[in-house]
């Protein structure tokens, strides 16, 4: 390897550290943010769940703590997909290094001790054929927002009843109507706050882009 080479290679070698750091310190913050987002999300179970015990009524804390409960699980599960297209761009990143870097490298087995280089020679589906543990945090954030969204109906709908509902004719048809309204607009309003959080935060439409260019 001449010098201008083995300058070129310097160089690419410690931008190529540098790629390692800044995925690493992003790894990092992310990590931060969702012990955050549990903490909190489990904070606020409790709390539902300390009133849920008690004698007396509390239905209106309890619809204010399921309606932060649901927008902070909309958000922990929005921080999970906005971590998966960083950590694909920073995959992207590392791996474009690490190609330009292989070319120095042909006959030095010391390639295989890269990060990302394992990949170069599996093809285009390698990552793809294990579990991924970004994908399941995916699923499991969303569940427990659903989980938030169901409580929330269930209370707007016993607020409501309260509210409308005439008991002493609670088998007539028009109560039967009118129980069945209220659990149709008590869904219709958990599912318009739900949509209204998602299309608020969400960011996530150019996933199948940068995914694309990783393994394009």
């Amino acid at each position: 390897m001449g010098s201008d080479e083995e300058k070129e290679f310097n160089t690419l070698f410690k931008y190529y550290e540098k790629a390692i750091e800044g995925r690493n310190f992003h790894y990092k913050n992310y990590n931060t943010w969702a012990n955050y987002y549990s903490i909190f999300t489990g904070a606020l179970f409790i709390a539902f769940y300390t009133l849920e015990k008690e004698n007396k009524d509390f239905l209106f804390l309890k619809i204010l703590i399921m309606l932060v409960g649901l927008v902070t699980s909309i958000c922990w599960n929005l921080t999970v997909k906005g971590h998966y297209h960083w950590m694909l761009s920073w995959i992207s990143v590392v791996q474009d290094y690490e190609k330009k870097i292989a070319k120095f490298l042909k006959n030095n087995k010391n390639q295989k001790l890269y990060v990302y280089s394992v990949y170069l020679n599996k093809g285009e589906n390698f990552l793809n054929k294990n579990i991924s543990s970004q994908k399941l945090t995916s699923k499991f954030t969303f569940f427990i927002s659903l989980a938030w969204a169901l409580l929330l109906v269930i209370n707007l709908f016993s607020l409501f009843e309260k509210t409308l509902c005439i008991r002493t004719s609670c088998f007539s048809n028009s109560c039967c109507n009118r129980c069945l309204f209220i659990l149709l607009f008590s869904i219709g309003i958990t599912a318009f706050i739900y949509l209204v959080t998602y299309l608020i935060f969400d960011r996530s439409s150019d996933v199948t882009e940068m995914k694309n260019s990783i393994t394009g």
